[in-house]
């Protein structure tokens, strides 16, 4: 894996905004968060290095 992925799946895991979304995907906020997650970079590269998505 390389480094620099693992950095940017580190930041989205602390990030407060995608934490919340994490452990709250079927409120209306944590289903946003999922559907901007098919564009951002970040989100993306967090599944990928962490293998969940709800």
């Amino acid at each position: 894996m390389d480094t620099f992925k693992k950095v940017m799946a580190y930041g989205c895991r602390v990030c407060p905004l995608c934490w919340y979304a994490r452990k709250h995907p079927k409120n209306w906020f944590g289903r946003f968060m999922q559907w901007h997650g098919k564009w951002c970079p970040v989100w993306k590269t967090w599944e990928e290095v962490y293998g969940e998505h709800k």
